[in-house]
């Protein structure tokens, strides 16, 4: 299994709203977390998947703009076998 670092990703996503609002500053961002192994990183976004096969298959794969991240952490996780 290819060896990606396990991550957590506090991240705002878009929302809309089709009803008649009064009042605008009712209508926020919705604060997302997603926690999966950070495939790719470019300039712009993280590339996160959710699951990884053996033979190094990734599914699940979150696009996430830099310009929406609040937060981020590295997960360490103990490699000992039982």
């Amino acid at each position: 299994m290819k060896d990606y670092p396990l991550v957590m990703v506090d991240w705002l996503d878009h929302t809309a709203d089709a009803r008649w609002v009064e009042n605008v500053d009712s209508c926020e961002p919705e604060l997302c977390r997603t926690v999966g192994w950070l495939i790719k990183e470019d300039k712009k976004s993280y590339k996160v998947a959710n699951a990884i096969t053996k033979e190094s298959g990734l599914g699940g794969i979150s696009v996430i703009l830099k310009s929406c991240v609040e937060e981020m952490w590295m997960i360490e996780m103990d490699d000992e076998e039982n």
